[in-house]
């Protein structure tokens, strides 16, 4: 099985996916956190400024309480005496909503604090109460020592009171910015965190695109590299096989000019003496007879040799099997080489391109063996194993170079051969060892 191929772009996705919800993720959290940030600053500047200007009436409504009092006292008259107490009375009413307002501003610690307050307040009032009684001789005589001994004091301890509230909503407002200047470092951590990792995250894509490309680019050469020496390899074996044709061509040249063209010439001169033998003996005649005869049929072994070697016809006569033992045979006669044959599949179920493919290669490597072998024995074995074929050629021979391995035309035509087959072809051999060793394997295919 081939290796399985790593690719990128899963990878590559799954990490700018990542990237951009981290991103999205870290825009609404900090646009979230921002918006508490800021919600929690707005509502604590409004509730201190809201307090302070609670505070801020309160005091002033009692100072101009307190003035109000002086004045009613200090009147010799009664005509604004209904005056004076409708102004007091306006002024206790405004104090009562600046005092209800803090007790939605103000914090639990301070709620004793405005209690105290309030209770103050409304002993300030419930003193003010008998002077609107009193005759223009009264507050003549009495409002001194009531100013100085009941009004003043309560006044002075409500106005402490609300500075001491004031003091403590100001604390209060500095706790409560520290706790929101703690967000804001949480805020700025969070920020800085998710930051970093999005950096973090974005170099390693970045290193794994890096490291991508560069394996990319350095395939790319091996592979144009392997490219251009499968085109060398092209250029050479284009010229090896246009030199082979012309060997073949000058083989089959040889042949029918050397052997067949000779046999001819001679039975043609044969049967131009038969002419003058025709007035001759009997027995010399069909001597002549007998000459012409063994002539053509050398000549008709010649040509059926020379047919042979470029077309098996035995394969569409008589089968692989038999085919292969006549090649053996043949092989044996001609180089004094033993060939033992072993055949141990269904060879009737093969296709004929099978048929043809395992005899040429059987032949190349026979022929193989006699040039570079110098084996004394070759054994042929040809199995089926599962659903494979398995033909191996083994000879007692030499062995073969390493680097000697493929370059050969024949060799590379049955490696294409076998390809063609969806197959696998190997040698096995050491060199000055004993033997070679050829193996094939090749799908087994039923013919219907």
């Amino acid at each position: 099985m081939g290796r399985m191929r790593f690719k990128t772009w899963p990878v590559l996705i799954a990490a700018f996916s990542l990237m951009l919800l981290l991103m999205a993720f870290s825009a609404i959290s900090n646009w979230r956190q921002s918006g508490l940030l800021f919600d929690k600053w707005e509502g604590l500047t409004r509730v201190y400024q809201d307090s302070e200007r609670s505070l801020q009436q309160i005091r002033s409504d009692v100072q101009v309480s307190g003035l109000l009092v002086r004045d009613y006292l200090l009147d010799p008259t009664d005509a604004a005496s209904d005056s004076y107490k409708k102004r007091l009375l306006e002024n206790r009413s405004d104090m009562a909503k600046q005092l209800a307002r803090l007790e939605g501003t103000i914090s639990e610690s301070q709620a004793g604090k405005l209690q105290l307050l309030g209770n103050q307040l409304q002993a300030y009032w419930d003193s003010l109460e008998p002077i609107f009684g009193w005759t223009p001789k009264q507050r003549q005589t009495q409002s001194s020592p009531f100013l100085r001994e009941s009004v003043i004091p309560r006044r002075e301890a409500a106005l402490g009171l609300a500075v001491e509230i004031e003091r403590l909503n100001e604390a209060n407002f500095r706790s409560r910015q520290g706790e929101i200047n703690e967000g804001r470092a949480q805020f700025r951590k969070f920020f800085l965190n998710t930051t970093v990792l999005l950096i973090a995250i974005a170099l390693a894509v970045a290193f794994i695109v890096v490291f991508r490309i560069s394996h990319l680019e350095k395939n790319a050469r091996v592979h144009q590299e392997r490219t251009e020496h499968a085109e060398r390899e092209l250029r050479d074996l284009s010229l090896k096989l246009v030199r082979a044709q012309e060997e073949e061509r000058r083989a089959i040249s040889r042949e029918l000019h050397d052997e067949v063209g000779q046999m001819l010439t001679g039975l043609r001169m044969e049967l131009a003496n038969v002419g003058r033998f025709h007035s001759a003996p009997e027995d010399q005649f069909e001597a002549k007879i007998k000459e012409c005869g063994v002539l053509l049929e050398q000549t008709l072994q010649a040509v059926r040799d020379l047919a042979m070697g470029l077309r098996p016809s035995m394969l569409d006569d008589i089968g692989l099997g038999a085919a292969l033992e006549w090649q053996a045979r043949e092989f044996a006669r001609r180089y004094d080489i033993p060939v033992n044959v072993l055949l141990e599949a269904p060879l009737e179920q093969l296709t004929e391109t099978q048929k043809t493919s395992i005899y040429r290669v059987v032949q190349e490597a026979l022929t193989n063996c006699a040039r570079h072998a110098h084996a004394h024995s070759i054994g042929i074995r040809l199995k089926q194993a599962g659903e494979a074929l398995e033909l191996a050629v083994a000879d007692d021979g030499i062995g073969m170079q390493p680097e000697g391995r493929g370059k050969g035309l024949g060799l590379i035509g049955i490696q294409e051969r076998i390809r063609d087959l969806g197959g696998v072809f190997s040698i096995l051999s050491l060199p000055q060892q004993q033997g070679t060793t050829l193996a094939v394997t090749i799908p087994f295919r039923e013919t219907s």
